[in-house]
């Protein structure tokens, strides 16, 4: 975190991570949105949110992000129906 956020703040709109366990929306320092899209295999565990979070969510799944230039949108879909999460 100490690392990372320097290198964002104020460069970075959107941080885009892939993790095992679970799906995230996290609000940032700076402004700067946190994707963890996860869920993709490894055992899930139980997430607690945090101050920051604007989604959480203990699944297995999967996110698709849609641009163009003028929106940026995503959604945070299982794995077994496709279904939103």
């Amino acid at each position: 975190k100490g690392k990372l956020l320097p290198v964002l703040k104020d460069r970075a709109e959107i941080y885009l991570a892939g993790h095992d366990h679970d799906l995230q929306h996290l609000k940032g320092e700076g402004g700067v949105q946190f994707f963890v899209s996860g869920g993709g295999g490894a055992k899930i565990r139980p997430i607690q949110p945090v101050e920051r979070s604007l989604f959480a969510k203990s699944a297995y799944g999967f996110t698709v992000l849609e641009a163009d230039a003028k929106q940026l949108s995503y959604r945070q879909l299982n794995d077994a129906s496709m279904q939103q999460v």
